[in-house]
């Protein structure tokens, strides 16, 4: 599993480590027009010690890997902007670096002011930095509410990831010639008790379709228990490659049982009861509509006049 840092630490650490492009300039009865821009910015050096690698890499590649970025993002929204230039400014300075190895102190190093824009950009790869991202899209939120937006959207990544996690097991059930309805409808039936999927979609007033798993519903808390679960059974069945197929049944069944009990201590909910009415697939949608409006203000922040 990869480190990552906690909401508040990112909060807390982003705000401290903003810049503005005109902080450094004194007041002036004539100002030129770089000084009326009170445009934020933000160090490639700070970036990489909050996230450290795999997220940033910090070496001869760093402007490529800044560049990279912004071009996949120029892809993905179709345009043409010359966002590196506009969003990048290369300077030497002083600095440290602290990485999992201790810290360097890097003596007139090249380093970058980055953009709202290009952080944003940097990150976008990573969805489990959902909470960074939002950050950097919507610079007026209170701390709360992009943690109430995080949980949100987190849906997307964590529904993935609780994919990845079923295609092994179901692959475990193919390659052991298991009744692959039967053996889901175990597994279903472990987590969510007796609860059918038809009768969880009518509770909550969801259309019944065919072809439209319950984990599109599931809220981020209960994907990601039972992610959990399926990753220790299938963990257990890798370092134990001789047990029977009966008794990875019989794991699986009883790691989504102490998910579902420990959902219940902790949220005083069960899992039938932790349902979105919200598909996934509008989850996606509205993330990418706030992405998208954040791309159209990106020469509203950039970080060059010229």
């Amino acid at each position: 599993m990869l480190f990552k840092p906690s909401p508040k630490t990112v909060f807390n650490t982003l705000e401290q480590k903003k810049h503005f492009i005109n902080e450094t300039e004194k007041y002036s009865l004539f100002p030129n027009p770089v000084t009326n821009i009170d445009t934020e910015y933000w160090l490639f050096s700070d970036l990489y010690n909050l996230y450290k690698t795999p997220y940033l890499y910090y070496s001869e590649e760093t402007p490529n890997q800044i560049w990279h970025a912004l071009n996949n993002i120029n892809l993905l929204q179709k345009n043409t902007f010359n966002l590196y230039q506009d969003h990048i400014i290369s300077i030497y300075h002083d600095y440290k670096i602290k990485d999992y190895h201790g810290t360097k102190n890097i003596l007139n190093g090249q380093d970058f002011k980055l953009s709202r824009f290009a952080c944003w950009a940097l990150l976008h790869e990573w969805d489990n930095l959902i909470f960074s991202q939002l950050y950097f899209i919507q610079p007026n939120l209170k701390y709360e509410d992009i943690v109430k937006q995080a949980k949100y959207f987190s849906r997307i990544y964590l529904r993935k990831n609780l994919a990845k996690q079923e295609k092994i097991v179901n692959a475990i059930a193919y390659r052991n010639h298991a009744d692959m309805r039967h053996f889901n409808n175990r597994l279903h039936k472990a987590y969510f008790y007796s609860w059918d999927t038809d009768v969880i979609k009518s509770n909550m007033g969801i259309p019944i379709k065919e072809n439209d798993p319950i984990a599109n519903y599931m809220t981020a808390y209960s994907l990601h228990k039972k992610t959990i679960a399926l990753r220790n059974a299938i963990s257990k069945n890798d370092t134990n490659p001789h047990i029977s197929f009966e008794t990875f049944q019989q794991i699986l069944i009883e790691e989504l049982y102490k998910a579902r009990k420990n959902i219940i201590l902790t949220t005083n909910k069960s899992p039938e009861q932790l349902i979105s009415k919200n598909h996934i697939t509008k989850v996606k949608s509205e993330l990418k509509k706030i992405e998208k409006d954040f791309f159209n203000k990106a020469q509203e922040m950039k970080i060059k006049t010229k």
